[in-house]
C-alpha cells in the first residue's frame, strides 16, 4: 500500500507543481410577483456554485463543484395561501473548457454524484427529502479584468433526477425531477 501511495505522489506532484489553479464563484437571485384578479403568486429563486479547478491541458480544467439552489414561493390559487419550497445541495466533479485562446468563452459541465433536496409538498403539506444525482451545464462569457481575474455572465441549465424520497423517516423509491434554465454572474481567479 505504501508503494502505491509513493507511486501516486511521484506522478501527481510534478503535475500539480506545473498546474494552474482556478477558484470560481457563480450566483444569481431572481424574484417574481404575479398579481391578477384571480391569483397572486410570489416567488424567489437563487443559485450559487463554488468550484476549484486544476489544469488538465492548455484550455481544459477539471475539479470539484458544490452548488445550491433554493426556490420558495407563496400562492393563493387554491383559495388560501400555500407556501412551497425546493432547496438542494449538490456536489460532484466538474470540467471547464475555454473555447478561445484569451479564455473569454467557456463551457462548464458538472455531474453531481450527490444531490440532496427538500421539497414542501403543498398537496399533502409534507416536507419531503429527495436523494439522487444532477448535472449542470453553463456557457460563460468572462473577459479577463486583471492578472487572471475574470468577471462575466453565464447561461446555465440544471437538471436533477431523484430516486429516493423520505417523508417522516419512511424511505420509498420514487422518481422526481427538477430542471431550471437561468442566467448568473461569475467571478473566477486563476493562479
Amino acid at each position: 500500500m505504501k508503494t502505491f501511495a509513493v507511486l501516486i505522489l511521484t506522478i501527481l506532484l510534478p503535475m500539480l507543481a506545473s498546474a494552474n489553479i482556478i477558484a470560481e464563484f457563480s450566483g444569481t437571485y431572481l424574484t417574481e410577483n404575479l398579481g391578477s384578479t384571480d391569483v397572486k403568486e410570489n416567488s424567489s429563486k437563487y443559485f450559487y456554485n463554488v468550484a476549484g479547478y486544476l489544469t488538465v491541458k492548455k484550455k481544459l480544467y477539471a475539479g470539484w463543484s458544490y452548488l445550491g439552489i433554493s426556490m420558495t414561493g407563496k400562492s393563493d390559487a387554491s383559495g388560501s395561501d400555500q407556501n412551497s419550497s425546493y432547496v438542494t445541495a449538490d456536489t460532484g466533479p466538474v470540467i471547464k473548457y475555454y473555447l478561445d485562446k484569451r479564455q473569454i468563452y467557456s463551457v462548464t459541465a458538472a455531474y453531481n454524484i450527490l444531490s440532496r433536496a427538500t421539497f414542501k409538498n403543498v398537496v399533502s403539506d409534507d416536507s419531503e427529502s429527495w436523494t439522487g444525482t444532477s448535472f449542470w451545464v453553463a456557457f460563460g462569457l468572462m473577459p479577463e479584468i486583471k492578472n487572471g481575474l475574470h468577471i462575466g455572465v453565464s447561461i446555465n441549465y440544471y437538471s436533477a433526477s431523484y430516486t429516493k424520497k423520505t417523508v417522516d423517516g419512511t424511505e420509498t423509491s420514487e422518481s422526481n425531477t427538477k430542471s431550471w434554465l437561468f442566467p448568473s454572474l461569475t467571478i473566477s481567479k486563476e493562479w
